[in-house]
């Protein structure tokens, strides 16, 4: 028997990865781009969190505009693996709740894409909470890309980080396992 628990999961990075779509809205607006200090950055796995610094771009363009956009999410698309994984923990009783920080404009945007690529979700189970204080949301299970979120979870709460390239804002102070990708996160909890 499946114990029940409830899954506390973040969008960007985690679920779906919209930054190439950030990096062509960036190129579009900016006077430069230091591709060559990316690439190395890219290499080592330490990409600036903050992907503006790479561009040069005009006074009166904010590169954080890109997150401001009505309908950011509309051609996002589920990593792989993930609906698949997100369907079976859906079925075997799994508590959901979608956990994100937005930015203003963006929120029922990334909601729609949610509901749209995750309609086997009825509409009376679909939790979703936008927020910097991700620790006060009660979880068994934490999914994140950003120690800064994993670490505001309680020690009763299994953090999952999720690999990327990026820089972090804090160093880890919370335990959590690693995952590169879906398909071996779905593994871990079969037969929990």
């Amino acid at each position: 028997m499946t114990r029940q628990r409830t899954i506390a999961i973040d969008v960007d990075l985690v679920l779906t990865n919209i930054i190439p779509k950030w990096h062509s809205w960036l190129l579009a607006q900016s006077l430069s781009f230091d591709e060559k200090r990316y690439n190395k950055d890219l290499q080592h796995e330490r990409v600036d969190y903050n992907i503006t610094r790479y561009y040069e771009l005009p006074m009166d363009i904010d590169g954080f505009d890109f997150w401001r956009q009505y309908d950011l999410y509309e051609d996002a698309k589920l990593l792989k693996y993930a609906k698949e994984v997100i369907m079976n923990w859906y079925m075997d009783g799994h508590e959901l709740v979608f956990v994100s920080y937005c930015f203003q404009n963006h929120t029922d945007s990334k909601i729609k894409f949610l509901k749209h690529s995750l309609s086997f979700i009825a509409d009376e189970d679909f939790h979703f909470i936008s927020t910097k204080s991700k620790g006060f949301v009660r979880a068994d299970v934490c999914l994140d890309d950003r120690n800064v979120f994993l670490n505001q979870m309680g020690n009763k709460t299994l953090c999952i980080k999720f690999h990327t390239p990026y820089t972090q804002c804090e160093e880890a102070r919370q335990h959590y396992i690693t995952y590169n990708n879906w398909k071996d996160l779905g593994e871990m909890f079969k037969g929990n």
